[in-house]
């Protein structure tokens, strides 16, 4: 089963998100792709949700998974310690995406943006979908 997460590629902390990601994911269980690539299109085009409504990340796992839903089970996936990332599950899902969207919405004026995606490097580029 894929595990696709979907990033905003021009996104400095996208990028710095998934860079973090990719030292900690040892089993390679996770492929990435951007927002607007054409797996993203092909995920959405199965889901409810629309792909306007992705800010920044999203989890693909046989359902798909947005905003700070998608964080916690990303972070589930990692297994081991990273498992206790469900316990922010007890905080209404309202108060996070709140808090998700605020960072969200601020992240390229905290961060900085990029004209194109800085991750995709040789020793990881089957890692990248699209």
């Amino acid at each position: 089963m894929k595990k696709i997460i979907l990033f905003d590629s021009t996104c400095l902390m996208c990028n710095n998100f998934v860079k973090y990601l990719i030292k900690l994911d040892k089993n390679e269980i996770f492929k990435f792709s951007s927002t607007n690539g054409v797996t993203a299109e092909k995920i959405f085009e199965k889901s409810t949700n629309q792909l306007e409504k992705i800010d920044s990340v999203a989890f693909y796992n046989k359902n798909i998974y947005v905003k700070s839903e998608a964080i916690i089970y990303i972070i589930y996936e990692l297994g081991g310690i990273y498992k206790l990332s469900l316990l922010f599950r007890i905080l209404p899902k309202k108060i996070l995406n709140v808090l998700y969207d605020y960072i969200a919405s601020n992240r390229n004026r905290w961060f900085g943006k990029l004209d194109k995606c800085s991750i995709a490097e040789k020793k990881n580029i089957s890692r990248f979908l699209d």
